[in-house]
C-alpha cells in the first residue's frame, strides 16, 4: 500500500500494538528470547524514524479467500441487499499504490483521512454470507465480453472500483475515444473491455444558462431521447450498468417529442413545474427502453439504485459535513424524502421495463447498504486539483459527502452465488457482483445537491420592517437553552381546562417526563426573545381579533395562544356572524379581543370524493375563512401536512390541470409542490384583499413545522421518544420539507411585493421552521387522547404537546405584533 501518513502517532500506535501482540504471543508459547525481541524492537524503531520524517512507505497486501454459502440455513435463496455491516480486519484489497486509476476526489488515504477504520467493514446479508469478488474468476467468466457503466460520476466511480479490484490480476490499457467516453481493455487471454459513458442525465441534454435560477445552471432535458454519447454503442455491449440521479437536482426545462412539457425549478410563471421526480422517472424509462430495444436479448441491463448523500450539521453548501467513523446500525439512519422517492421510482421503472418479453434485466438494490455508510465519504480528505481529460469542471464543494472513498464501502456490495441463476444469467450475476463491490468510490463534479433558494431568509413586511428583526436581532435563528428545573410551565391542563385539546394534552395522558417543558428559544446575536406577556398582549390588541387559518397545526397554535392569554383573563366561547364558520372561537371580553381558528387544511376550496382523492380548486380560497378574513385584524396562515394526500387540481374555469399521487395515466402528476405553491398564492391574496388603508390588517405566514418520526414511518413503527432537543443542524429537514419551506418563503416574498401595489395589508413571515426542527422531544407520541375514527395514527410526531414548544411560536407572534 502506498500512503503518506499525516500523523506519525497513528503508525506508532499500530506498531506498538504489533509489538505487544508479538510479545504476548511469544510469552504464551514460552519462546520469548533476545532473538525474538531484537527484530521486533528494531521494526518499532525503524517505523518511528520513518514516520517522524513523513516517509512514503510502499507495501503490498494479499488476502485469503472468504468462504461463502449462497443459501440461508433453511436452504432458501438469500437476498444479498438486506443485511448489515460487520467488522473485517482483512480489508483493504487494493490501495492507491496498487491501483493508479483512483481519482484524486476519492483517494482519502492520500489526502490524509486520519481514521482508516472505514475500509475495514464488509457487508453481510441476512441469513447468509457474501463472497469477495474473485478477480481471476471474474475475468475468466467475462472473456470476450464488454461491459458499460452509463450515468454520472457515481457510475464512473463504480467503474473505477471494479478496475481497482481487477488490477490484482491484470492491468488494462486505457483510451479516450471522446471526452465523455473512456475505454479500459484487458487484452491477451482476458479480452475483456470496460467502458465508461459520461451521461449524467441519461438522456440528451444541453446547458442553456451557466448560472440559472439557482446558480447551478439551467439545462434542457429531452426526456424521450437517450443520450447520443452512449445510445449508438448499445448493440456492441454485453452488459449495461445504468445509474443516475444526482444531476436531476439542477434546474431544467423538460422536453418530450421536441415540445416543452414543463420544468424543474425554472421559476417561470407560464411553465408547469413537474419536479425532478418526473424528470428522473422519464429519463430512466427512456434509458432502459433504449438498452432493451437496442441490444435485445444479447445485452443484460443492470439498474443500480440511488446511493444517498449524508451531510450532517448543515447543507452541502452550508457547513454540512460527514465526520462519522463507523457505519450506522440497521434503521439508525433513513433516506430523505426525495431519495426515497428516487428509489421507489427506480424500482417501479425497473419492474415495468423487465416485464417485457426477452428483456434480460437485473436490479442492484444497494440503497439500504449505502445509507448505513455515512463514515465512508471523502469529506475534506480529497484532491482539489483540476482533473484532466474527461472532467469538465472543478468540484467546488468543500466537504464531499456524496461520493465514496476508494477503497471503501462500494467494493463491499456483491451479488449472491451464480448458483442462484440459470445458466443464461451466470454472466449477469458476475457483473453485478463486480458492480456492487465498487460502490464506495464515487465522483460528482461540482453538483449542488439542492438548488440554492433565491428567496429571502429573513422576515419582510410591506412597510419595510422585518417581522422577526428588532435592533438587528433575527429571532428565527438560534437554539434551545435549558431553564431551571423549578421553572413552572406557563399554564397547565388544570389552568386551561376547556382549551387544551386531548390530542395535545400530554401530561393528562401520562407522559412520564416533564423535561420537554423546561426549554426556551434563544435567538443568536446575544438578544433575547421574551416570553409572551399576556396582559401586554391583550392591552395592545384591545378591540382587535386574531384568526388562525390552516390545518390542525394552526389549531394547535391557536390553543397555545388562548392558554397563554388565559393567565391574564379567562376566555369564553363567543361566536359572532364573522366567526360562524370558525371551528373554535374564544372571546376575552374585558379587552374585546377575539381569537378564532378556521379549519382549512388546503387553504383553498377542497372536495373529497370518498375514494381517497381530494379535488383542489387552486384558484379559489376556501370560503369558510375567506369570507370572514376582512373582519379580522390579524390573520395567521399556515399549512403543509395535508398536501401529501392524493389530489387532483382544477383551475378557476373548472379545468383539470394535474394531480398529486392520483396514479391516473392521462393526468400529469404535478406533485404536492405545485398545489402547495398555488394554494399559498391564492390564500395570501385572499387574506390581504379588502384591507382598508386605515385598518392595518396584518397577515402572518408561519412556515412549516417538521414531523419527527424515527425508526419507521408515520403509518408503520415510527415514533418520537427523545427527551431533549437536538443541537443546531443535528436534525435535517427532509428534502420535501425543505422544498415546502422554500415555496412558502418565496410565495410570502411575492405576496409582499404585490401587496405594495394591491393592498394596504402588512405581511410578516414567522419563519419558525428552524426552531421547531430542533424539538423532536416535544410531540405527543402515544401520550394523547385516542380517537381512531378521527386520527388513526398510533404515534403522533406531527403535533405538539401543550404546554410545550408551540408556545415559542406565540412568543414570536408577541414579538412581531407587540414588542
Amino acid at each position: 500500500m502506498g500512503y503518506r501518513f499525516p500523523d506519525y502517532r497513528f503508525l506508532l500506535i499500530n506498531t506498538m500494538v504489533l509489538l505487544i501482540n508479538t510479545l504476548s504471543n511469544h510469552v504464551k508459547k514460552q519462546y520469548c528470547s533476545i532473538r525474538c525481541l531484537i527484530p521486533t524492537i528494531s521494526l518499532f524503531l525503524l517505523v518511528a524514524v520513518l514516520s517522524a520524517s513523513n516517509t512514503y512507505i510502499p507495501f503490498s497486501i494479499t488476502k485469503p479467500h472468504t468462504s461463502y454459502s449462497p443459501f440461508s440455513d433453511d436452504g432458501k435463496a438469500c437476498d444479498i441487499f438486506r443485511g448489515e455491516w460487520v467488522p473485517d480486519p482483512d480489508a483493504p484489497f487494493y490501495t492507491n499504490d496498487t491501483c493508479s486509476v483512483i481519482h484524486e476526489h476519492y483517494d482519502c488515504m492520500k489526502y490524509g483521512k486520519p481514521d482508516l477504520g472505514f475500509v475495514q467493514w464488509r457487508w453481510r446479508p441476512d441469513r447468509c454470507d457474501l463472497p469477495r469478488l474473485n478477480p481471476a474468476r471474474f475475468l475468466s467468466g467475462m472473456r470476450g465480453k464488454t461491459m458499460a457503466f452509463i450515468g454520472d460520476s457515481l457510475a464512473r466511480n463504480h467503474m473505477q472500483s471494479l478496475i481497482c479490484l481487477l488490477t490484482q490480476v491484470a492491468q488494462p490499457t486505457i483510451s479516450w475515444p471522446s471526452g465523455e467516453h473512456t475505454v479500459y481493455h484487458y487484452g491477451g487471454e482476458h479480452n475483456f473491455t470496460v467502458v465508461s459513458f459520461w451521461a449524467p442525465f441519461l438522456v440528451r441534454h444541453k446547458l442553456v444558462d451557466p448560472d440559472g435560477p439557482a446558480h447551478t445552471g439551467l439545462w434542457n432535458l429531452y426526456l424521450d431521447e437517450p443520450d447520443p454519447v452512449w445510445a449508438p454503442h448499445v448493440a456492441g455491449l454485453d452488459y449495461a450498468v445504468v445509474s443516475a440521479s444526482s444531476w436531476f437536482y439542477r434546474p431544467s426545462m423538460l422536453y418530450e417529442s421536441g415540445r416543452l412539457v414543463g420544468c424543474h425549478h425554472c421559476l417561470l410563471p407560464n411553465v408547469t413545474d413537474l419536479t425532478l421526480r418526473y424528470a428522473l422517472r422519464m429519463a430512466t424509462r427512456a434509458a432502459l427502453h433504449a438498452v432493451i430495444t437496442g441490444g435485445g436479448e444479447d445485452v443484460t441491463t443492470v439498474l443500480r439504485t440511488v446511493s444517498p448523500s449524508q451531510y450532517e450539521g448543515g447543507e452541502w453548501n452550508e457547513n454540512g459535513d460527514c465526520v462519522r467513523t463507523r457505519p450506522y446500525r440497521r434503521n439508525e439512519n433513513r433516506l430523505q424524502t426525495i431519495e426515497l422517492d428516487f428509489h421507489t421510482l427506480q424500482v417501479e421503472e425497473f419492474e415495468s421495463a423487465s416485464g417485457g418479453r426477452g428483456a434480460r434485466m437485473m436490479l442492484m438494490d444497494t440503497t439500504e447498504a449505502m445509507v448505513m455508510r455515512a463514515d465512508a465519504h471523502p469529506s475534506s480528505y480529497r484532491g482539489w486539483t483540476r482533473p484532466k481529460g474527461w472532467m469538465k469542471e472543478y468540484f467546488t464543494v468543500s466537504h464531499d459527502c456524496v461520493h465514496w472513498c476508494l477503497p471503501g464501502a462500494l467494493h463491499e456490495l456483491k451479488l449472491p452465488s451464480l448458483a442462484h441463476y440459470s445458466l443464461r444469467y451466470v454472466f449477469p450475476a458476475a457483473v453485478i457482483a463486480a458492480c456492487v463491490l465498487v460502490l464506495a468510490g464515487v465522483n460528482l463534479p461540482g453538483l449542488p445537491l439542492f438548488p440554492q433558494s433565491p428567496a429571502p431568509e429573513t422576515t419582510t413586511t410591506t412597510d419595510g420592517r422585518a417581522g422577526g428583526r428588532r435592533n438587528d436581532c433575527d429571532i428565527f435563528k438560534g437554539e434551545w437553552v435549558p431553564e431551571p428545573d423549578d421553572t413552572p410551565p406557563p399554564y397547565t391542563s388544570e389552568s386551561c381546562p376547556a382549551t387544551i385539546h386531548g390530542h395535545y394534552d400530554c401530561a393528562r395522558y401520562g407522559r412520564p417526563d416533564g423535561g420537554f417543558l423546561r426549554w426556551r428559544w434563544r435567538p443568536d446575536g446575544g438578544c433575547e426573545l421574551r416570553r409572551l406577556d399576556a396582559a401586554r398582549f391583550l392591552a395592545a390588541m384591545r378591540g382587535r381579533s386574531v384568526a388562525f387559518v390552516g390545518d390542525s397545526l394552526a389549531r394547535n397554535q391557536m390553543h397555545s395562544l388562548v392558554c397563554l392569554l388565559s393567565v391574564a383573563e379567562p376566555p369564553s366561547p363567543s361566536p359572532s356572524p364573522a366567526t360562524a364558520n370558525a371551528s373554535h372561537v374564544y372571546r376575552f371580553d374585558r379587552h374585546g379581543v377575539t381569537v378564532a381558528a378556521f379549519w382549512s387544511p388546503f387553504l383553498v376550496r377542497a372536495e373529497f370524493d370518498g375514494g381517497g382523492i381530494w379535488a383542489l380548486h387552486l384558484d379559489e380560497a376556501d370560503a369558510r375563512w375567506a369570507a370572514a378574513a376582512a373582519e379580522f385584524d390579524v390573520v395567521v396562515v399556515s399549512g403543509g401536512s395535508w398536501f401529501y394526500r392524493p389530489s387532483v387540481f382544477y383551475d378557476r374555469a373548472g379545468r383539470l390541470v394535474g394531480c398529486n399521487g392520483c396514479d391516473s395515466p392521462n393526468v400529469t402528476d404535478l406533485t404536492l409542490r405545485f398545489s402547495l405553491r398555488a394554494a399559498f398564492r391564492t390564500a395570501l391574496r385572499a387574506a390581504a384583499s379588502g384591507a382598508a388603508a386605515d385598518a392595518e390588517r396584518t397577515v402572518v405566514v408561519r412556515t412549516i413545522s417538521p414531523s419527527h418520526y424515527e425508526n419507521g414511518t408515520w403509518d408503520g413503527d415510527g415514533d418520537c421518544v427523545r427527551t431533549r432537543p437536538v443541537r443546531r443542524g443535528e436534525w435535517g429537514l427532509s428534502p420535501t420539507e425543505k422544498e415546502m419551506h422554500r415555496i412558502q418563503v418565496e410565495e410570502f416574498a411575492a405576496a409582499a411585493e404585490r401587496g405594495e401595489e394591491e393592498s394596504a395589508a402588512r405581511l410578516m413571515l414567522m419563519d419558525a421552521t428552524e426552531a421547531m426542527a430542533q424539538r423532536p422531544d416535544a410531540h405527543p407520541s402515544k401520550y394523547r387522547m385516542w380517537q381512531p375514527d378521527n386520527f388513526n395514527v398510533s404515534r403522533d410526531c406531527v403535533h405538539w404537546c401543550l404546554p410545550g414548544a408551540m408556545d415559542a411560536c406565540n412568543d414570536m407572534l408577541f414579538h412581531m405584533l407587540v414588542e
